[in-house]
Order: structure tokens, then sequence, then C-alpha cells
């Protein structure tokens, strides 16, 4: 967990999340990602990392003087 890598505490995978599925690329879902369908309201699920994706980062804000 970015940063300092501290252990994640919370957690709000969907109810049969992870479960590191076995893709026909022959790779596991050893990533996560948001679930944005409006019945599941954005719990987790796991994914392959390869998979291209939106993302989101968190940063300081800079001021701009305007």
């Amino acid at each position: 967990w970015f940063p300092g890598n501290e252990p994640v505490t919370y957690t709000d995978w969907l109810p049969t999340e992870p479960d590191n599925k076995l893709h026909s690329s022959l790779e596991k879902e050893h990533c996560m990602t948001l679930s944005p369908s409006s019945h599941i309201f954005y719990q987790w699920s796991d994914e392959i990392c390869s998979k291209l994706l939106n993302f989101i980062c968190e940063r300081i804000a800079i001021r701009s003087g305007v």
C-alpha cells in the first residue's frame, strides 16, 4: 500500500472476490479494481494487472495563484 508499505486494514470486496481467477492469457488476478455497476456500489474486484484501465492518483494540492 502506498506510501510506506503499510498493511491495508480496510477492505470492500464484492461477495465472491477476490477469486484470483485464471484468465485465457494464463495470468491470474493480482490487482484490484473498483466495479462501477449501479448495483455493486463501487466495491472491489480483482483483475489481471496487465489490463489497461483508468486510474486514480492522490497527491498534495499545488497552489496555482489563480
